[in-house]
């Protein structure tokens, strides 16, 4: 049996099953590396009898049971469609535009166009399961949701108190949203990068002109 005929039942927070292709878990080093742990353990779902009568054989983790369903969910969807539909184009900086769906393809574009407490809970996710091609798109999107706000609507946005002069919720804040401010401070290089270098070839080339 090859390996597209496998699935993975990943468990949610909930205890809701979601559902992937095996090739799909690929995208994910902390699936895999469970995976092959099940594997070594000889844990799995169906047996070794069902597997060789044709039957797809199905191998349910529960490391996802801090993601909630609906984040698990989403995070299933983007696998899947990845690996059996079209892989996402790369994002690379310096970007060239702020609009993800000049980017990424439509259906990236579409898939994280959804409201923010979703966006952060599906980068966090990703960060934990080390899925690196939706932690850049959602590191994409709240990068352009924050670029250009004031600090009080950042503070806003985060949830973070204007009162910091306590140590312990400094850390806190700083722990829970360092990936965010990461994220801006790149993506304003990036963008100032850019405009130098077109405003050197504008010069450069009018000069040539003269």
């Amino acid at each position: 049996m090859g390996e597209s005929d496998k699935t993975i039942t990943l468990i949610s927070e909930e205890g809701t099953k979601h559902e992937i292709p095996l090739p799909a878990a690929k995208l994910s080093p902390v699936l895999m590396d469970e995976i092959e742990c099940l594997r070594d353990e000889g844990s799995t779902t169906a047996s070794d009898d069902d597997d060789q009568a044709g039957e797809k054989r199905k191998i349910e983790l529960n490391i996802t049971g801090k993601i909630k369903g609906r984040v698990l969910s989403k995070i299933c969807d983007y696998l899947t469609h990845y690996v059996t539909v079209e892989e996402m184009s790369a994002i690379d900086t310096p970007f060239e535009t702020d609009v993800i769906g000049e980017i990424v393809q439509d259906w990236y574009a579409e898939y994280i166009n959804v409201e923010r407490k979703l966006v952060f809970e599906l980068v966090l996710a990703a960060n934990f399961l080390g899925i690196q091609p939706l932690l850049r798109l959602g590191n994409m999107a709240v990068t352009f949701d924050i670029t250009g706000r004031s600090a009080d609507e950042i503070r806003d946005i985060f949830n973070i108190s204007n009162n910091l002069n306590d140590p312990e919720e400094k850390r806190r804040v700083r722990e829970e949203n360092e990936w965010a401010y990461e994220a801006k401070r790149k993506f304003e290089e990036e963008t100032k990068r850019l405009q130098e270098e077109r405003k050197k070839r504008e010069e450069e080339e009018a000069a040539k002109k003269r």
